[in-house]
């Protein structure tokens, strides 16, 4: 599918391998009552033709199911941010334990990614595999801790 999107956005269709790459080409088909090809291999001149034409005959209709689904998009990631904002308030409001837990966990790994710098090579060889995890789990630690934090009390959500 992505090679026949690909190949009619070469052909100067856009729109239509936009609306192909987002909603699939079964959708098309049935939608606007047209065959498009398996392959890129299968497009010749005279598909082209009726895919052109298709497009331009239905321009706006694929423009808005583009829309559609970006606004989906959208809607879907603010109502992530809105689901994570509310946990987040609703842990500082609960008591001191969930009030600490944040930062506490990103204090430990601190500690450990920390202790684990300055032993690795020194006293003791860390595996790879551990460094790299606690690594990771610190940037995302801290990505959540001051990153989001930071926009919570600018957006005004936290106490």
């Amino acid at each position: 599918m992505l090679g026949i999107a690909t190949a009619l956005a070469s052909a100067g269709l856009n729109l239509l391998s936009d609306v192909i790459r987002e909603k699939g080409k079964d959708f098309i088909e049935k939608k606007f009552n047209v065959k498009i090809p398996d392959t890129p291999d299968q497009l010749d001149q005279e598909t082209l033709l009726k895919l052109k034409e298709l497009e331009l005959k239905h321009e706006e209709e694929l423009q808005r199911i583009l829309l559609e689904q970006r606004q989906q998009e959208l809607d879907y990631l603010k109502t992530v941010d809105q689901e994570t904002t509310k946990r987040w308030v609703s842990d500082n409001t609960a008591g001191m334990v969930t009030k600490l837990v944040r930062p506490l966990t990103l204090i430990y790994l601190l500690i450990i990614f920390s202790l684990m710098a300055f032993t690795d090579s020194n006293v003791l060889h860390i595996n790879q595999m551990y460094a790299q995890s606690f690594s990771d789990f610190l940037k995302m630690a801290i990505l959540a801790y001051f990153g989001l934090r930071t926009f919570e009390k600018v957006k005004g959500a936290a106490q």
